[in-house]
């Protein structure tokens, strides 16, 4: 069982355009916990925070377990080119070697669980985000959310999820909170050992967790959450066609992700426009592969798409689908 998460990292990188000066009060500091697959996504969230936010200083923590050379010149052109910062972690992933997985959720969401950990004693409070977010508008206000009081201020899950969550979880609260944004009171966190503890109900709990350590963060954070606008946070749904006018952080949780190309969604539209303007943009996007991909490609076509493109991916669907069988 996983007691401590010293030595975990490996080594580190300094990755700035600017002086650094990590206690500064006026600095922003924001974290990720991805893998090989995620990063050039991250890069898109980090320039779109960058874009809409230049009167704040930026610190980007990236905690990971493997990037290649190519992803590494992106990120430094990133950040030259956006005068900005990213302290790199790698990470010994074979930590996390026996905990659970989930489908798409790779062993790599257990990321998050190190920043606390390192960035104790070097800063207050951090704001932890998915890599699968866009920014769309001035982050400054969350800057005021007072969490003194409380471990982490997170926005609720889909409510068609809280209820069933709540249930097979056993919390106490109304409410189950979507850890793909967590801003953090590091030192409350620390005190409380909340990464040691997730990893311990995470193991006690190996068969009954459907969102591995989203689910180990309810149980442990219970009671001890700051509940925000989902502003902060808001879920992408693919059944919906439009989104509010006042979100801030747009997240696209669900497994269609913008860098799919069978993604024909209007909401892509806000990470192809930071894609387009970042260091990747000459990388394709994912074709699809699967016989549901293909489906889904053939029945967004026809709502958002054209009519042709859905009858040649529902075609393909069907080839696929028998194939398979």
């Amino acid at each position: 069982m996983i007691t401590s998460f010293d030595n975990t990292i490996l080594d580190e990188k300094l990755i700035s355009a600017i002086p650094v000066d990590p206690v500064n009060t006026n600095t922003f500091h924001v974290a990720f916990g991805v893998d090989e697959q995620y990063i050039k996504c991250m890069g898109i969230t980090i320039l779109s925070l960058v874009k809409n936010n230049p009167n704040i200083t930026f610190i980007f923590h990236i905690f990971y377990g493997s990037i290649t050379q190519n992803d590494l010149d992106k990120l430094n052109k990133l950040v030259t080119d956006n005068k900005t910062t990213v302290k790199l972690y790698r990470i010994n992933q074979e930590v996390f070697n026996n905990l659970p997985t989930n489908g798409h959720i790779t062993s790599a969401t257990y990321n998050r669980l190190l920043v606390v950990n390192r960035l104790k004693n070097i800063v207050d409070k951090v704001l932890y985000l998915d890599a699968d977010i866009v920014c769309l508008g001035d982050i400054s206000e969350m800057l005021t959310i007072n969490i003194d009081d409380y471990i982490v201020a997170a926005v609720k899950e889909a409510e068609h999820a809280i209820s069933n969550h709540i249930k097979n979880l056993n919390l106490t609260v109304e409410g189950y909170f979507n850890a793909g944004v967590l801003y953090i009171n590091v030192n409350k966190w620390h005190a409380n050992n909340i990464s040691e503890k997730v990893i311990k109900v995470m193991i006690e709990n190996y068969d009954r967790f459907t969102l591995v350590d989203q689910d180990g963060l309810n149980v442990v954070l219970d009671k001890n959450i700051l509940y925000i606008d989902q502003k902060w946070n808001y879920l992408f749904d693919i059944n919906k066609d439009t989104i509010p006018s006042n979100i801030k952080l747009l997240h696209y949780a669900g497994k269609t992700k913008p860098w799919s190309e069978w993604c024909v969604h209007p909401v892509k539209d806000y990470f192809v426009k930071y894609y387009q303007e970042s260091p990747w943009r000459d990388i394709e996007f994912d074709k699809p592969t699967h016989y549901k991909h293909m489906k889904i490609y053939a029945k967004t076509s026809r709502k958002y798409g054209s009519l042709w493109k859905s009858i040649y991916w529902y075609f393909k669907y069907v080839q696929a689908k028998l194939k398979q069988n």
